[in-house]
């Protein structure tokens, strides 16, 4: 049995065993441990018989991670990174008078705008069912261009924030979704119109006029640089975030419940394999 484990960290939500306690079974093959606060561990296990080589395997427990740490943003609408995993920062050397030396490490602390809730059971719930969706879809580009966008927001190096680059992962993951898997086009004629009328049917009238604002902020400060560049606040990119989980939630939410009603199967960690070995 190859086994291998990391370790997630919220900054948007307050964690308890009592929550993922669908997950912490022992018998389980993903399975969640060491739950505090801030801090949740989780576990990879496969038979090696369903793997050629040991970094096959491991290639697919990152995966399998990812996409959880991907559902678990989805789910609650928060912000959820690889504990320590995303961050870089500069280090410089201090030279005192005295000929001493010493380091001073610049590492600022994401801090999530909001103030933390609880995550709920029924989250942890949803994510484990949306991790399952996940884990069947064959276009990795989707899973990968999600992370960058996570990986992202959560990295400030010194003075520069990479909230710009985040902006426009999310936002290309998002026209790439509504484009192909909602509108089923190859193309769109009129960009911001389609995009907007999936919004407004979707998410309704107010989130269709906060549209307008990112998709303003898309032509002017990320995908194009003509006019004067200014930072992409923490804000708005994450209702840009928000928005895509939206679509992403009710997208492979879809996806879980027809696999669940065939199957005739509920919440479980079973989800999380469902015919992916």
């Amino acid at each position: 049995m190859y086994c291998v484990s990391c370790v997630l960290e919220s900054h948007s939500h307050n964690l308890s065993e009592s929550a993922f306690s669908i997950l912490m079974g022992n018998d389980n093959l993903s399975q969640v441990r060491k739950v505090d606060s801030r801090y949740l561990e989780l576990i990879t296990r496969a038979d090696k018989k369903y793997f050629a080589t040991a970094d096959e395997f491991y290639l697919h427990a990152h995966a399998v991670a990812s996409i959880y740490l991907m559902a678990l943003n989805i789910a609650s609408f928060g912000h959820f990174t690889w504990a320590n995993g995303t961050q870089q920062s500069p280090v410089y050397g201090i030279e005192h008078e005295d000929n001493s030396r010493s380091e001073i490490v610049f590492l600022p602390e994401i801090k999530y705008p909001l103030d933390k809730v609880d995550i709920s059971e029924n989250e942890v719930k949803v994510a484990l069912k949306l991790a399952g969706a996940l884990l069947k879809e064959e276009d990795q580009s989707i899973r990968m261009e999600y992370i960058k966008g996570i990986i992202h927001l959560g990295t400030i190096f010194g003075d520069v924030d990479f909230y710009k680059e985040s902006f426009s992962n999310f936002y290309r993951l998002f026209e790439y979704l509504v484009t192909k898997r909602i509108l089923n086009k190859k193309k769109l004629v009129n960009e911001c119109k389609e995009l907007r009328s999936i919004i407004l049917g979707e998410l309704g009238n107010e989130s269709a006029e906060e549209f307008d604002n990112l998709y303003r902020l898309r032509s002017e400060q990320v995908m194009h640089a003509q006019k004067k560049q200014v930072k992409i606040l923490l804000d708005d990119l994450l209702k840009m975030k928000c928005m895509l989980d939206c679509i992403l939630f009710r997208y492979y939410s879809k996806i879980a419940d027809d696999w669940m009603l065939q199957h005739h199967k509920e919440y479980s960690t079973e989800i999380l394999f469902m015919d992916n070995l």
